[in-house]
């Protein structure tokens, strides 16, 4: 599954971004692969709907989580209309500890997945 991150700054040590619309870029990482890319936001100095051509565009590259500090109502029933799981988070993150969640639950799978496959 992709999601996505807004984040304030093309690193992993930046914060994320409370501004969904207006981050700076998205980090879209793959859970399956592990993959991660930093993908600009060229509607963050656009003048209306900067947020809903923001969520467009994650859309049409396949993200199915978004991880940001808040939602405008319009993307939150852009998103809701289109499957796409919202996290709203409450406090100040950096975009390597929400990275390093991903690692770890990716890496407890391919245990399990080595596990369940081993011949006995």
């Amino acid at each position: 599954m992709k999601v996505a991150i807004s984040s304030a700054g093309y690193s992993p040590e930046a914060l994320v971004d409370s501004r969904f619309g207006r981050c700076a870029c998205f980090v879209v990482y793959d859970t399956e692969s592990g993959q991660r890319t930093f993908e600009p936001n060229p509607y963050r100095i656009t003048g209306e709907d900067a947020a809903l051509k923001a969520a467009q565009m994650l859309l049409s590259s396949g993200v199915k989580r978004v991880y940001a500090g808040q939602f405008g109502i319009r993307v939150e029933e852009f998103f809701q209309k289109k499957g796409v799981q919202m996290v709203v988070l409450t406090r100040p993150f950096v975009v390597a500890d929400i990275l390093m969640m991903f690692e770890k639950c990716r890496g407890a799978t391919e245990q399990n997945i080595d596990r369940n496959t081993r011949k006995e």
